[in-house]
């Protein structure tokens, strides 16, 4: 296992920022101008008092260099094969053990210790989501005959320390609407109740130290969430309407758990939402293109603001967001990146041949190609910030 501390994180510039980089830039100078709607009047032209000699001068103080804070890096690489990859100040969680990848499998990188199977499919032939641990436990969703329309769906736990395994919830239909997110101690997920045109979504909550999961919200038929976001209190999910015509539409809504009712967002032909107290973010789907954006929606000023393009070529996908800082995959495998919302900056965190990135509570978790032996390798990235 290697160790290292990266004091600075490198600012997206010139050519290492790609076309996110130049639009992130435009992005911090136009809304700095705009808004609020500030009409700006030139210094020339106001009366040369001494409060406008002091505000001439404040306006003159360049503005402080965007940073991130120190990011402690440690990279290992896992005795099998791996995906879906999520970390937190605990260790990091995987889907290993051989092909197919099923095992859900820990490494606790940050305390040295080697790698060990928490849970392995409980039946032949069926599908292990990604492990999201919540307080104490370890979520996963798991389903059977993936072909299907529908079938056996489970939300299974598993204790941290004691091994203990649970069964949170299921059906023995309705996995197509599975979708899972954790904060904190609380689990989120949708499934499908219902079929054929009259199938719909509920929600469910499931806090870690209660028995029973609750039903929170409940869709009307024809209208169904898949790709839950959850920040401990509200959601966001994508929605799929079936319209009279027959036609689908897709959108990202915001879920308001406590009101059991959606809000929409302007996240027309969206999908893969993330979600922070403050912001919510989404990757548009292309129309008329090849090229999708990376969107930020400000939840206290309702405002929008497209933080990353892919450009022509490339895609960008399964964005995530901790606190104010947000990442995301993309096709291009040159860089991985982290925005800054309430910075508006992005940094370059690693650069090289890079692959899946994730965030959770100010942890960051990559693959990377290692220069030296030419293998691949798990990078764990702790971030000194409350998440």
């Amino acid at each position: 296992m290697g160790t290292a501390a990266v004091t600075a994180s490198t600012p997206l510039s010139g050519s290492t920022g790609r076309r996110f980089t130049l639009l992130s830039v435009l992005l911090v100078v136009l809304a700095s101008c705009s808004e609020g709607g500030v009409k700006i009047t030139p210094v020339s032209q106001q009366p040369a008092t001494p409060e406008r000699t002091a505000t001439r001068m404040a306006r003159a103080t360049p503005a402080p260099t965007p940073r991130l804070p120190a990011i402690a890096v440690q990279s290992f690489r896992p005795a099998g094969g791996y995906t879906s990859m999520i970390a937190d100040r605990r260790g990091v969680y995987w889907l290993g053990g051989g092909v197919p990848l099923q095992a859900v499998v820990m490494g606790a990188a940050q305390t040295g210790e080697g790698e060990r199977v928490l849970a392995r499919p409980l039946r032949d032939g069926e599908a292990v989501g990604r492990p999201l641990p919540a307080g104490e436990w370890l979520l996963f969703p798991e389903t059977q005959d993936t072909n299907a329309a529908g079938g056996p769906w489970r939300v299974r736990a598993v204790h941290l320390s004691s091994g203990r395994e649970r069964i949170v919830d299921g059906a023995q239909d309705g996995w197509d609407g599975l979708s899972l997110a954790v904060a904190g101690a609380r689990a989120a997920y949708t499934v499908g109740v219902g079929s054929g045109v009259e199938v719909a979504s509920e929600v469910r909550l499931w806090d870690t130290g209660t028995e029973e999961p609750r039903t929170v919200l409940r869709t009307a038929p024809g209208v169904t969430l898949q790709r839950i976001a959850f920040d401990g209190r509200a959601a966001a999910a994508v929605r799929t309407t079936r319209l009279p015509d027959g036609a689908v539409a897709t959108d990202v809504v915001e879920l308001d758990l406590s009101a059991g009712r959606l809000l929409p967002l302007p996240a027309q032909n969206a999908t893969m939402p993330g979600i922070a107290p403050r912001w919510i973010v989404w990757v548009t789907i292309p129309v008329g293109g090849t090229a999708n954006q990376l969107v930020l929606f400000d939840r206290e000023r309702r405002t929008t603001r497209v933080i990353a393009d892919s450009g022509q070529g490339h895609s960008l996908h399964n964005p995530s967001i901790s606190g104010n800082l947000v990442t995301w995959n993309s096709s291009d495998t040159s860089a991985i990146a982290l925005y800054d919302a309430e910075q508006r900056a992005g940094f370059v965190i690693d650069q090289g041949v890079v692959g899946k990135v994730w965030i959770h509570e100010g942890v960051l978790v990559w693959t990377a190609l290692n220069a030296a032996t030419r293998a691949y390798e798990l990078k764990v990235g702790t971030l000194s910030l409350t998440p």
